[in-house]
């Protein structure tokens, strides 16, 4: 199936696999990587599931140049913390 690149080594597998991925999907897992649980609210279908939505859709428009921005997981965490302080109230 040629699914394993067996020239690649690493010593743990959080950042990165062996795996064959192109680089779109390779930046898709790294944005759900980091937040994975919008994904699932939005398949809570709850009252909160259009807010993630709109998020979700916002983090795979990104383009890799935009989300390779070494602030861009921090403002993400802190729009999922304001939208989760919104929702608790």
């Amino acid at each position: 199936m040629d699914l394993i690149d067996e020239t690649r080594h690493y010593h743990n597998f959080i950042h990165d696999t062996k795996l064959k991925w192109s680089d779109e999907d390779r930046l898709w897992i790294d944005k759900v990587r980091v937040v994975f649980w919008w994904w699932m609210n939005i398949y809570l279908e709850n009252e909160a599931a259009p807010l993630y939505e709109q998020l979700a859709n916002m983090v795979e428009s990104m383009s890799a140049e935009e989300w390779m921005d070494p602030e861009t997981e921090r403002r993400l965490w802190d729009l999922d913390d304001a939208l989760s302080n919104v929702l608790k109230q």
